[in-house]
């Protein structure tokens, strides 16, 4: 059942902020909604949302450290 939160709301599964609309069980839900926490959200108000292009965006290798040579040491 989809409820909005109205207020914070922490736990094992996250930390939520008010306005937040989050997925939980019916009986949760129930509680939540009878102590004052969250308001019911019927499915008709959710918005649509349409499915986006996959992106195809590459990372740029990056540049390498060239290691110097090293010098000979002086022999006493």
């Amino acid at each position: 059942m989809k409820i909005r939160l109205i207020t914070l709301m922490a736990g094992p599964e996250g930390v939520f902020p008010p306005g937040s609309v989050i997925e939980v069980s019916p009986e949760e839900a129930r509680a939540l909604i009878a102590g004052g926490y969250a308001e019911h959200v019927p499915p008709a108000a959710l918005p649509k949302v349409e499915p986006s292009a996959v992106e195809t965006a590459a990372v740029q290798p990056g540049s390498r450290a060239i290691r110097p040579e090293a010098k000979a040491r002086k022999t006493p």
